[in-house]
């Protein structure tokens, strides 16, 4: 199988700044505003979309491009979909504690940029943004799904599924630890989209994603070693969305499709109390999964702070 991670992104530059790894080797960081267009994808939303992703580098060439980056400069970004373990800091609102929470970053690894040019004003950003919307959030990926599927509705009239993928590097990281030949994306599918990969994927399942990167924020739970404190902190995760996905290998067929559901009408008339109860269509796709705290720490969103 051919290995696909492209990311091709174009936008305006936010933020700038230096990571410096404790080998003391120097990344350079960015967040970027990208903008999603008119595609449907299910999310209920009638509106462009401005998403910030975070595009790391700790590639000499492309540092030495990247340090040129300027808050609203226009730049373009070729590069892959990556992910990272790392501590990600949080600290206690009464006490001042410092925690760290062990979690996965996802960020875009850039094997390519190019600097295009300043734009003087947030009104000729936002213009530039608009002008490229068709083409500034692009990604086409493909992997192997590494954790079931999730069909949540966190709200009325949207319907989520969630997994996440193992994808083979097609490029390698010079500057990464060399057994790291694999990254973990998490993917969102939403509405009839999210109904079919639910029916259609498990763990195992091999697809190909025609999509776009969606930034978010996640509210986190967490307790203070010191004072004992409750209290939340904002997370930020970076999710793919598929436009379209094509189901490769290891998927349910029309035909086992049909025999879950029939399990599923089966089982629900078994644990009805009305002799004549009506099983449509609905009822057999209303199939919701509990967001645990176990599969919080896994890595899966309960969106309970969804928009």
């Amino acid at each position: 199988m051919a290995i696909l991670n492209v990311v091709d992104v174009e936008g305006v530059v936010l933020k700038t700044g230096t990571n410096v790894h404790a080998n003391g080797v120097e990344e350079q960081v960015a967040v970027i505003a990208i903008i999603r267009g008119y595609r449907h994808i299910g999310d209920n939303r009638e509106t462009v979309k401005i998403d910030q992703p975070i595009v790391m580098s700790r590639n000499p060439k492309i540092k030495a491009k990247m340090v040129e980056w300027k808050y609203n400069m226009a730049v373009r970004v070729t590069g892959i979909v990556s992910t990272r373990l790392v501590n990600k800091p949080h600290r206690c609102p009464d006490c001042g504690n410092l925690g760290l929470e062990k979690g996965v970053t996802i960020y875009i690894e850039p094997i390519y940029v190019e600097n295009k040019y300043m734009l003087e004003t947030k009104e000729n950003a936002l213009s530039f943004l608009n002008d490229i919307r068709e083409i500034s959030n692009r990604v086409f990926i493909e992997g192997d799904i590494c954790r079931e599927p999730k069909m949540i509705r966190p709200k009325k009239k949207l319907i989520v599924t969630q997994y996440q993928l193992a994808i083979d590097r097609k490029y390698t990281v010079r500057e990464d630890d060399p057994s790291i030949r694999k990254d973990f994306p998490w993917v969102k599918s939403y509405g009839q989209n999210a109904i079919v990969d639910k029916e259609r994927i498990h763990l195992g399942t091999s697809v190909t994603i025609d999509g776009c990167l969606q930034a978010r924020s996640i509210n986190r739970h967490a307790t203070c070693p010191t004072c004992g404190t409750v209290y939340d902190w904002m997370d930020r995760a970076l999710e793919i969305v598929p436009y379209e996905t094509e189901y490769n290998s290891n998927f349910y067929s029309d035909r086992e499709v049909a025999e879950i559901k029939q399990r599923r009408r089966e089982e629900i008339l078994r644990n009805s109390k009305l002799s004549q109860f009506i099983v449509n269509e609905d009822t057999i796709n209303n199939n919701y999964d509990e967001i645990t705290d176990d599969d919080v720490e896994a890595g899966y969103d309960n969106m309970e702070n969804e928009d």
